[in-house]
């Protein structure tokens, strides 16, 4: 009997012992590390139309468009500068895009689609930017890339960007070919034509988290250069080289071109 007991406690002992030794050796539960959200790309698109009716805009149309006052027009070049971009927060901080400068062409297809990189994580309820180029960049000279001279938006004599080119024709313009020539620039003094445009989302947001496709559409309405807040009549009003009060009106026009079309927020 005494022998059993032996054995039966030592087998108890031995049980215990493994049971200790297996609890020991079980692996601590690890909580999965989440990544934390990274920066992303951001893209705005320019589609440029004329018209309520949403009729696509493009150089050298085959077609008149109408303007407001009833000029018919064709554009041979449009070009513009939108600069210092901001993404905004609905607590009204913002991520604005350090060299931030681009020439739209509407001869390019590419140039309608502006890249900003390395945007930090968060969700944007606006955008606001620049048309035109800021006063620093136009004391500095001649430069490279979007504001290199060779684009032709540079006025070598006023030592000052162009910030808005448009030229065409219309049969409403008596004489030079029935042609027109409006060149928008000026960034200081009274004839100021720097211009700020902030566009809401209207309660939707972009989401920037390294993963998603993240993209603002604005529409681009031509119409609006010739009417707007200053409705400009072609007869009279069709050559403009230097900054005036002519073109300071129309940079008052196009600033009310752009307006909020959708976002994407696609995988």
């Amino acid at each position: 009997m005494k022998k059993i007991q032996f054995i039966l406690t030592l087998s108890i002992g031995l049980s215990l012992t493994i049971l200790s030794s297996c609890k020991k050796d079980d692996p601590t539960p690890i909580t999965p590390i989440i990544p934390a959200p990274t920066s992303g790309t951001v893209e705005l698109r320019l589609e440029h139309i004329f018209g309520a009716e949403d009729v696509a805009f493009s150089l050298n149309s085959a077609d008149y468009y109408v303007t407001a006052l009833g000029d018919s027009v064709k554009f041979t070049t449009f070009k513009y500068y939108v600069s210092n971009i901001e993404l905004l927060k609905s607590d009204g901080s913002s991520y604005k895009q350090p060299e931030s400068y681009f020439l739209v062409d509407a001869s390019n297809a590419t140039s309608t689609k502006l890249s900003i990189p390395n945007v930090p994580p968060a969700d944007y309820t606006g955008v606001r930017f620049l048309l035109g180029v800021d006063s620093t960049r136009n004391v500095s000279g001649a430069q490279e890339g979007a504001l290199s001279p060779a684009n032709g938006m540079f006025w070598t004599w006023n030592s000052g960007y162009i910030f808005n080119k448009a030229e065409g024709n219309s049969p409403q313009i008596t004489g030079m070919g029935n042609s027109f020539t409006l060149h928008v620039g000026g960034f200081t003094g009274a004839n100021k034509a720097l211009q700020t445009k902030t566009i809401s989302f209207n309660g939707g947001k972009l989401t920037v988290n390294g993963t998603r496709e993240a993209e603002i559409h604005l529409a681009v309405d031509v119409k609006e250069y010739f009417s707007a807040e200053n409705p400009i009549q072609l007869a009279s009003t069709n050559m403009a080289m230097m900054p005036t009060a002519t073109t300071r009106k129309i940079s008052e026009n196009y600033r009310n071109m752009f307006a909020f079309e959708h976002l994407h927020n696609g995988n």
